[in-house]
């Protein structure tokens, strides 16, 4: 299953240059988004060798699904990638942090996103701003796929029901985590168009109910005095990852009764 897993994955990762990243590197963020997992990690926080699985897929996340902005070429896109497609269409361009930087389950727009496109010279002609959303919100769904399946092939979930929403709601905090750490005031100085931290811990939310309803109010609770505490953006994306390192693991383990530790157990990861 794992030689399975890691051929599908190197299919799913997209050649070409990376870009820029809001950390130093892509390698961090990755880091950063295994620390909220209940894996074992080494003793520089990378995946031990039985998890190098986990890694591979969270690479993926935050390299070709989050930070790589242009895309694939796609039929829909007359064999273009999407950011090609929006050049030659609607003429426009960004830096990469203007797109795919929202909550993993949340609508693919934002303020900064409608900012930029008011700079297009056919603003604001509503059909061809409707055509826009109509082509971000088919890659969006491409990407999210494409990160769905792999987080279900990769944990051995089924494509349907609660299982699915197990992988669900694990992968949109990993790609949450990334979101937040491109808040981090330590390496970051520039954070037009990545998603208020506010937003991010709504996200979260939803996701820790995703994954189990029952238990997950405690931590819930946890998030929303944070967020309504902290109203530094940048100290309140710390906080929140912080929080997460130090209660999703359990938080995890423990839902639906033990039943996705058991899971991981029976696939060989290793568990901190």
């Amino acid at each position: 299953m794992r030689i399975a897993f890691l051929t599908v994955l190197a299919a799913l990762s997209f050649s070409g240059l990376r870009p820029a990243q809001a950390h130093p590197n892509g390698g961090i963020h990755v880091r950063e988004m295994y620390s909220v997992l209940p894996f074992k990690a080494d003793g520089n926080g990378n995946a031990v060798s039985e998890n190098k699985e986990i890694e591979a897929w969270l690479r993926l996340i935050t390299s070709d699904l989050i930070d790589n902005y242009k895309g694939v070429p796609m039929p829909e896109f007359g064999d273009r990638t999407f950011y090609q497609y929006a050049g030659d269409e609607f003429e426009f361009h960004c830096k990469h942090r203007l797109l795919f930087h929202w909550g993993f389950n949340s609508e693919p727009w934002s303020d900064a996103l409608e900012e930029r496109l008011s700079k297009c010279p056919w603003y604001p002609d509503g059909q061809k701003k409707d055509a826009f959303r109509k082509a971000l919100a088919l890659e969006q769904a491409r990407r999210n796929r494409a990160a769905n399946e792999a987080a279900e092939r990769l944990f051995g979930f089924a494509s349907e029901g609660k299982e699915a929403a197990w992988a669900n709601g694990i992968l949109a905090i990993v790609y949450d985590v990334h979101l937040l750490g491109d808040w981090n005031p330590e390496d970051n100085s520039d954070f037009e168009g990545v998603t208020e931290p506010s937003a991010i811990a709504a996200d979260i939310m939803n996701a820790l109910r995703r994954i189990d309803s029952r238990t997950s109010g405690r931590l819930e609770k946890e998030l929303k005095k944070l967020v309504r505490k902290e109203k530094d953006r940048n100290r309140l994306s710390v906080l929140i990852v912080g929080l997460l390192q130090e209660r999703l693991p359990a938080f995890i383990l423990s839902s639906n009764y033990g039943a996705l530790e058991l899971r991981f157990k029976k696939s060989g990861f290793v568990l901190k």
